[in-house]
């Protein structure tokens, strides 16, 4: 649940290497792999609500393998918009395309511990976006 894989290089640069029965992706981001997740044909994978990246961050190739893969009704392929990966830093920035493209999977925290969701709903990755709203007030000027 609210999980981030990005540029693993484990199994030939595969996010997610499927090896018995399956698994369950609720509010994954899952970006910058060869392959995203791989299927054996004995295992099924089930995703709801996935960033399969786009741009410098797309997967070569989203899925493979003989295997059944569900990827429900979420699918967007778009810049998870990281703040600093280069330096470890995988928080969303605010042009993410996870940001409130998630559904409601019970997780009420996020890696940070900051509630989720923040805004109008739920993230997709392991970080919720603190929206920060800028105010401008027009400036008034007394004369005394």
């Amino acid at each position: 649940l609210h999980t981030t894989i990005a540029r693993n290089t484990g199994g030939g640069g595969s996010g997610v290497v499927l090896s018995s029965a399956g698994a369950q992706f609720i509010n994954t981001i899952l970006v910058g792999h060869t392959t995203g997740i791989i299927v054996p044909s004995d295992c099924t994978a089930t995703l709801q609500a996935t960033l399969w990246g786009g741009g410098a961050w797309a997967n070569t190739s989203d899925w493979s393998g003989a295997g059944t893969i569900l990827t429900g009704t979420i699918n967007i392929w778009g810049d998870p918009a990281f703040i600093d990966p280069d330096n470890g830093d995988y928080h969303i920035g605010r042009d993410s395309a996870a940001i409130d493209a998630g559904v409601d999977a019970g997780v009420l925290e996020d890696i940070d511990g900051d509630p989720r969701p923040l805004d109008s709903g739920f993230d997709i990755g392991a970080d919720e976006h603190k929206c920060s709203h800028i105010i401008y007030l027009p400036l008034t000027l007394k004369n005394r």
